[in-house]
């Protein structure tokens, strides 16, 4: 059986109006900037399966039986969550390099940032 994916675009000005689009076979030029296609199961964009030919959020696929989906040795290492998001990346105007926190240091830093803030954190 072939499942097949539908994943998300993010659409941002530095994005290319032509990569994402091309590789995915949609039209192109795209009507806004394709800045990153994810792959997996981000609560701010999750991909979809194909199953059955009804299309399912791949989050709610993989909660539903994350053994089945992921397999026992990936579920006992990581837990029953996909444990990584595949971003392609298509950039057409400079970019800033990104460098993200190890989630030890994010914890750490959002704790220091929270404790010296005058107003109520919200969690990103």
């Amino acid at each position: 059986m072939t499942n097949l994916l539908r994943n998300p675009v993010k659409n941002y000005d530095w994005g290319s109006r032509t990569a994402i689009a091309t590789l995915t076979g949609r039209p192109s030029p795209a009507e806004r900037p394709e800045a990153e296609m994810w792959l997996g199961t981000h609560p701010s964009g999750s991909s979809s399966v194909l199953r059955r030919g009804t299309w399912h959020s791949l989050a709610e696929t993989v909660a539903a039986d994350p053994v089945a989906e992921l397999g026992k040795r990936t579920v006992e290492r990581f837990g029953s969550r996909l444990p990584y998001l595949l971003k392609l990346i298509a950039v057409d105007l400079p970019l800033s390099l990104q460098v993200h926190p190890s989630r030890q240091q994010a914890e750490e830093g959002y704790a220091t940032e929270a404790s010296t803030s005058t107003r109520s954190p919200s969690p990103s």
